[in-house]
């Protein structure tokens, strides 16, 4: 488990110096948004459809694999939602928490861990299985925002939200790459190493921005609910993964990578969303840091379960 620690820590050391350039003045909350959409818009996509359309999509997708880590989300969002009804949680911070309880850093940390972790391989079969997680994680969150906010917006802002699931960069470079592995659609060369620059980008820059973004001097206002909400999306979501894969027999490569995304700490997206549907955007911030904060151990031990 000490050597799996290791392997991780250098992503957690560029997290760190994330904070410490904030810290310093080097990125500030007008220069980290852009960084973020840098990052999200153009590095991560460009590296997740070069490394899916070099693959062989009929070996590296398992239709069984993605469809129980799929389900493991809603299970897993019931769970949280039953939590929450038992500590009186209501309104706002009740649809917060089932969102902040499923909705993993898949495309940042996620994508980083299987990688340091698994190398290019285990690169490539995430950013597949990420694709189709996306979809489920954003959907549930989306339904729950809007049916706990309370606000007669919410109707419009569902649609709004569930047409930028649709465009959701990431998913649009997932199925595009597979569409170039299923059809052999070869790239110029000039273009191919042009895209390779930019995607080397990716994994630094997420993991700088989630440093620069972390505010852990919330999660003390909000402490219970916080704690719930790192047992349930650190410890409860891959656990149930970890069980339905194991139930459909998954190699030991896809059961590896699945925990990993499914072990991902909350996404930073979330904050976003909790502003914008009524959600409770404090208490958000609070647990996309404190899950990120601790998110090592839980990558440790998980990664550690698996092999």
């Amino acid at each position: 488990m000490a050597k799996i620690f290791l392997n991780i820590l250098p992503l957690f050391i560029l997290m760190g110096l994330g904070v410490l350039a904030r810290r310093l003045g080097y990125l500030t909350k007008e220069t980290i948004p852009i960084l973020n959409r840098l990052t999200y818009y153009m590095a991560i996509p460009v590296m997740i459809f070069l490394e899916v359309s070099r693959s062989d999509f009929a070996k590296d997708f398992h239709l069984p694999t993605v469809t129980v880590a799929s389900i493991s989300i809603p299970i897993a969002a019931f769970f949280a939602y039953l939590m929450a009804r038992m500590a009186g949680l209501k309104g706002a911070i009740r649809g917060s928490l089932i969102q902040c309880s499923i909705h993993g850093n898949l495309g940042y940390l996620g994508l980083a861990v299987s990688f340091y972790v698994m190398g290019s391989d285990g690169l490539i079969k995430a950013s597949i299985f990420a694709g189709f997680l996306i979809i489920v994680q954003n959907v549930i969150s989306v339904v729950s925002l809007s049916y706990f906010s309370g606000k007669r917006e919410g109707e419009r802002r569902f649609g709004r939200l569930f047409k930028e699931v649709g465009l959701n960069p990431i998913i649009i470079a997932a199925l595009s790459g597979i569409v170039f592995s299923l059809l052999k659609i070869p790239m110029p060369a000039f273009l191919k190493e042009s895209m390779q620059l930019l995607g080397k980008m990716a994994l630094p820059l997420a993991l700088l921005v989630i440093g620069a973004s972390l505010t852990l001097n919330l999660f003390g206002e909000h402490l219970t609910q916080g704690l719930l909400v790192v047992c349930i999306k650190l410890m409860v979501l891959p656990f149930l993964g970890y069980v339905l894969l194991k139930w459909v027999s998954a190699s030991s490569h896809d059961l590896l990578a699945s925990i990993i995304l499914l072990s991902s700490p909350t996404a930073t997206v979330t904050y976003v969303m909790a502003w914008e549907m009524g959600g409770d955007p404090k208490f958000t911030a609070a647990s996309i840091s404190s899950c990120t904060a601790l998110s090592i151990i839980s990558y440790s031990f998980w990664v550690w379960s698996v092999i």
